[in-house]
């Protein structure tokens, strides 16, 4: 293995290949990169030995580790990315050979070899997701319980400016801007529910990362005793729509190693690892679906 200070360019800034076409400089998409990527958080994937017969496809759907999805996300690194092509809904455009919906094309530093199923979050994208779930969480009963909803994705919230008709600028977070149960007897919605009256939401002072909490609504009652919560039941539906994250999926790699380039191609010439490229798929469900 040869070892390449990624700092130290060999190389001029191009130089002729053999098919006569001008080869891009490792040195110089890496600071591409740098002035023109965005940061993103990639996490290495492993399959989760919950799933039976080693197959990902027959994970258990409530596993405490992986959580149904069969993988294992780990070695968390914050870093940058060039996002060179987004896909769009080919559904909507009805051309051939159009990018699928929620598809991307990447380049990352050499030093980071993402491979297929590791996940890819941007960390200064925001996107507003809706699904529809069953309630997971068991019902408060006492005052000072808490009754957290088991996200798979969390709840990130989206600062926005406001100006005014008088040109003054105002700050507002968005956070969950929709949630609505199912009645339990005639199977139609139920009313709107509204925060901090019928839910609340939680967020981290760390990660600034939030959760969903049942325990005012369920608690909620007319003062004499009789309760008035319109939360959903436990397994009931509701669905719910909020700010979160992109995240994506390694859906194609092609690189097996590292590709390098040897200077003039000859064999004492110095090894200089390329930037690689694959190509990732938003989790356009983001597990929040209802499941059996």
């Amino acid at each position: 293995m040869v070892n390449v200070d990624p700092a130290y360019n060999p190389f001029p800034v191009t130089w002729a290949s053999k098919i006569t076409n001008p080869t891009i400089d490792p040195m110089q998409l890496i600071q591409l990169i740098e002035s023109e990527g965005v940061m993103a958080r990639w996490e290495m994937a492993s399959r989760c030995p919950c799933s039976p017969n080693t197959s990902r496809d027959n994970p258990i759907s409530d596993c405490p580790v992986c959580g149904g999805r069969g993988f294992i996300f780990h070695h968390a690194q914050d870093t940058k990315i060039l996002i060179q092509q987004i896909g769009a809904d080919v559904r909507w455009i009805e051309k051939p050979r159009t990018l699928e919906e929620g598809e991307v094309i990447v380049s990352a530093r050499a030093e980071h070899c993402p491979t297929k199923y590791d996940r890819i979050t941007l960390t200064n994208c925001r996107m507003r997701i809706s699904a529809i779930m069953r309630r997971k969480a068991a019902r408060a009963t006492t005052v000072g319980d808490t009754a957290y909803e088991p996200l798979n994705v969390p709840i990130v919230p989206q600062t926005v400016t406001y100006r005014n008709i008088n040109n003054v600028d105002t700050q507002y977070t968005v956070g969950v801007t929709y949630v609505r149960g199912q009645d339990a007897d005639s199977q139609y919605p139920g009313p709107v529910l509204v925060e901090s009256s019928d839910y609340t939401v939680v967020y981290d002072a760390v990660t600034g990362e939030g959760r969903l909490n049942w325990a005012v609504g369920d608690l909620k009652n007319d003062g004499h005793g009789h309760s008035t919560s319109v939360t959903p039941d436990v397994e009931g539906l509701f669905t719910v729509s909020y700010m979160t994250r992109p995240i994506y999926r390694v859906s194609e790699w092609t690189h097996t190693i590292r590709d390098t380039s040897n200077y003039f191609k000859v064999p004492s010439g110095t090894h200089h690892a390329m930037p690689v490229q694959f190509k990732a798929m938003l989790e356009t469900d983001l597990r929040l679906d209802v499941g059996a």
